[in-house]
C-alpha cells in the first residue's frame, strides 16, 4: 500500500501541447515564461483544443525510492538474516512456526488438528455462512465486534448501536461513490488514491478470512482495524459530497451554516449517546464477570 501511495505521488497532469519544462539557472527566464504559459487557464474557445496527458516522474521516483528503501533494508534485513540462518533459509519463519507448533503443542492446539474450516473441509463460502463456531456469521460476528462485542465475545451492546453505524457507514460509501464517478472523475491523482485505500482494505479483509479459514476461526474486529483509515476516508469524503449536494439546492449562504452545523450537532449527539451506551454496557459485563 505504502509502495502504491509513493509511486503515485510522483503522477502529475500536465498540458500535452507545452514543452515540458527543464530547470535551468541560465534561462530563468524563459522557463518562468513556459510555467505561465503551461498553467494558463484557457478561454472558453480554446477550451476544446487543450489536451492533457499523464505525466510519471520516474527519475525522482527512482532517486527517493532507492534512498527510502536502502534505510528500509538496513532496519529490517536483520530479522530476515537471522531467520534464515537459524530455520534452513525460512527467512519469514512461517513454516519453522508451523513445525514447531505441530511438534510441541497440545492436541487440540496442533495445526493438523485444529477445528478450523479448512480441516473440516469447507469452502470459503460455507465458513462466511457457517455458524458452527458462533451463534452467527462470520461477517456479521466481525461488523459487530469492529464496532463493539464485550467480554470474550459474549457481551454485545445495543443493538441501535449497530445499526446507527450500519446506516452511518452506507451512506457516506453512496457519498463516496458520487465523489469518485463524478465530482472528482477528472482528477487522476485523488482517484488513484482512493483506488489505493479500497485495495489496502480488501487486502486486510482477505487475510482475516484466511487465518479463519487456515489457522484458526477468529471472526473479530480487531483483525481488520487497519481498514479503519480508508473507511475514515470513504464515509468523511462521502458525507462532505452529500452535504456539498445539498448545499446546491439552498442558495442562502447562512442557511447552508445552519444546515451543516444541524448535521454536526446531530451526529455529536448521537455519539455522546453510543458513548453512554457502551459506558453502561461496561458496568453490566464487569459486574456479569
Amino acid at each position: 500500500m505504502s509502495i502504491i501511495l509513493f509511486v503515485c505521488s510522483f503522477i502529475s497532469k500536465r498540458n500535452a501541447n507545452t514543452e515540458e519544462i527543464k530547470i535551468n539557472e541560465k534561462d530563468a527566464a524563459k522557463k518562468k515564461y513556459k510555467a505561465e504559459k503551461e498553467y494558463e487557464i484557457p478561454n472558453k474557445k480554446d477550451k476544446k483544443k487543450q489536451e492533457f496527458k499523464i505525466v510519471f516522474d520516474y527519475k525522482n521516483m527512482l532517486k527517493y525510492g532507492i534512498f527510502i528503501g536502502i534505510i528500509v533494508l538496513i532496519g529490517i534485513s536483520f530479522f530476515f538474516i537471522r531467520s534464515f540462518i537459524l530455520n534452513n533459509g525460512d527467512f519469514l519463519g512461517m513454516k519453522s512456526f508451523m513445525q514447531a507448533c505441530e511438534e510441541g503443542a497440545i492436541d487440540f492446539l496442533k495445526p493438523s488438528l485444529r477445528d478450523t474450516p479448512k480441516n473440516n473441509n469447507m469452502s470459503y463460502i460455507e465458513m462466511l455462512k457457517s455458524t458452527k463456531w458462533l451463534e452467527t456469521t462470520w461477517f456479521d460476528a466481525t461488523y459487530r465486534s469492529f464496532i463493539c462485542v464485550l467480554g470474550l465475545m459474549q457481551y454485545p451492546i445495543a443493538t441501535q448501536v449497530y445499526t446507527f453505524y450500519g446506516y452511518l457507514f452506507v451512506i457516506g460509501m453512496l457519498g463516496m461513490l458520487f465523489a469518485f464517478f463524478f465530482k472528482n472523475k477528472k482528477n487522476t491523482r485523488l482517484k488513484i488514491f482512493y483506488i489505493c485505500l479500497l485495495i489496502s482494505a480488501i487486502i486486510t479483509l482477505m487475510l482475516s478470512i484466511q487465518y479463519s479459514y487456515a489457522t484458526d476461526y477468529q471472526a473479530q474486529g480487531r483483525y481488520i482495524y487497519p481498514m479503519w483509515i480508508s473507511i475514515i476516508i470513504f464515509v468523511s469524503t462521502g458525507l462532505n459530497t452529500i452535504i456539498e449536494f445539498i448545499n446546491k439546492f439552498i442558495k442562502n449562504e447562512k442557511m447552508q451554516k445552519i444546515i451543516e452545523i444541524l448535521i454536526c450537532t446531530i451526529l455529536i449527539l448521537v455519539i455522546l449517546y453510543i458513548m453512554l451506551v457502551i459506558a453502561n454496557e461496561l458496568m453490566i459485563t464487569t459486574i456479569k464477570l
